[in-house]
């Protein structure tokens, strides 16, 4: 039974997840977007929004200084920042996840994560 067992451990220990989350931060906020498993997708999204939802409510330096936190680099922080000032608007939904395909290795679901852009349809 997985009663009050809640978060995604895709098969690695405490380090190994929080290195993979920097890295697919990192990754995506220097590329505006990323390829990579749907599972990684599911367990990154929500602490990518969490980021830009915390530097949209609260613009001062302490939020500023916890994403730094999170990122380890300042350059990473400035782009972040500046692409929160494009959603001040929304209230949520930043990134959006699109289905590719499977990877031919092993069959794995693969998917596209990216910025939403913000124009209003």
């Amino acid at each position: 039974m997985r009663h009050r067992v809640f978060g995604r451990k895709l098969n690695r220990n405490f380090n190994q997840r929080k290195a993979l989350l920097r890295s697919l931060l990192s990754s995506f906020i220097d590329h505006g977007k990323i390829v990579t498993t749907k599972a990684k997708a599911k367990f990154f999204q929500p602490v990518a929004e969490r980021l830009v939802s915390g530097l949209i409510k609260k613009n001062d330096l302490a939020s500023l200084k916890r994403v730094q936190l999170q990122l380890q680099n300042p350059k990473l922080t400035k782009k972040l920042s500046d692409k929160a000032k494009e959603f001040v608007g929304r209230v949520g939904g930043y990134t959006m996840i699109k289905d590719i395909d499977v990877r031919r290795g092993d069959k794995s679901r693969m998917v596209q994560i990216e910025w939403m852009s913000n124009e209003k349809n």
